[in-house]
């Protein structure tokens, strides 16, 4: 329901075959940006959401861009984004479910990081644009809920044992000793999971690669926009991702349809753009990121079969040896 409606109010007003004359004009040689944008995207991601891991449980870069991608991928084919709970599932299938604790409160820590400079972008563009009421609103909506987020996330950080303590005694006095001897157990595991907001050395890395995050999205996007023939700067791009990016928190279908095109035509409507260029240069958008996220995902998904199935099979020499002992043993 939601997908639809923001579906609606995207395509209401859209002059469709100006949008189609659009498309139709695509130009081939300008999507070598967004290929060598994309190309440096994702080990980005990876890179990160591998340095936010503390020191002494943190995976492999591999793994965490093979998980990422699979949790991209399954974005795509789930509502709410519920690949991206996945991923701590998956980066942590090995593990106990502790594990998949520390796994979700990296998950917190990158989207804090998301949304935070996604935020500081709408602010700035505010200067130099006259945005719409609803924008406005848009940016106190996310501004509540990540500087919530962020404040839970510090108090939990440096007071886990006063806050833990807490929540076990109340479970103890209520006799649920143990549901909440669990629970801070789990509490104590997500606590750690958050060791990067600790270190001022680490949190300026992590920013630095959020920033190169957002600035190769804002690129992907500029890209685009110059193979349709629609002018598009670097800031105007970042401007875009912004605004795409804090409406994209509304839970929607999967692949974000809806939301996608009503907040990326109104970003991209901002900056000057017509409506149906605005809603050509969407849908351009969106089909790229839903097929190289699912050929991404869909890549290292194969690979993590191969690689499993080929670990689990046997050499040839082995298998006839035991078959041989096995006939031995059955003619005694």
């Amino acid at each position: 329901m939601v997908s639809a409606l923001f579906l609606w109010l995207a395509l209401r007003n859209a002059d469709l075959r100006q949008t189609w004359f659009r498309l139709r004009d695509l130009d081939g040689r300008y999507l070598l940006l967004p290929v060598g944008m994309t190309l440096l995207n994702y080990p980005l991601r990876g890179w990160r959401w591998q340095r936010i891991f503390p020191a002494h449980a943190r995976p492999g870069f591999w793994v965490c861009f093979q998980t990422l991608a699979i949790g991209n991928a399954l974005n795509n084919f789930v509502p709410g984004r519920g690949g991206d709970l996945a991923r701590c599932v998956l980066v942590a299938r090995k593990t106990s479910l502790a594990g998949g604790t520390l796994a979700l409160a990296t998950l917190g820590v990158e989207k804090i990081l998301d949304g935070l400079a996604l935020l500081a972008v709408v602010l700035l563009s505010f200067h130099f644009l006259t945005p719409p009421q609803w924008i406005a609103r848009l940016e106190m909506a996310a501004a509540i809920v990540f500087g919530g987020a962020l404040a839970v996330v510090i108090v939990l950080r440096y007071r886990s044992l006063w806050l833990l303590g807490l929540v076990e005694r109340m479970f103890r006095a209520a006799g649920f000793a143990t549901w909440g001897e669990s629970i801070a157990r789990l509490g104590s595991s997500f606590a750690e999971g958050l060791h990067a907001v600790a270190s001022l050395r680490d949190m300026t890395v992590l920013l630095a690669i959020t920033a190169a995050i957002w600035t190769t999205e804002a690129g992907l996007v500029c890209g685009l926009a110059w193979a349709i023939h629609v002018p598009m700067s670097l800031a105007a791009g970042l401007m875009v991702c912004a605004v795409l990016g804090l409406g994209l928190m509304i839970p929607a279908a999967p692949g974000a349809l809806g939301t996608y095109e009503f907040f990326s035509s109104a970003a991209i409507a901002l900056t000057g753009v017509g409506a149906a260029p605005a809603l050509a240069l969407t849908l351009v958008l969106h089909a790229w990121v839903l097929l190289a996220t699912s050929f991404t995902g869909l890549l290292c998904a194969g690979s993590t079969v191969t690689l499993r199935a080929l670990a689990s099979q046997r050499e040839p020499v082995e298998v006839a040896e035991e078959a041989s002992a096995a006939c031995a043993a059955e003619r005694k």
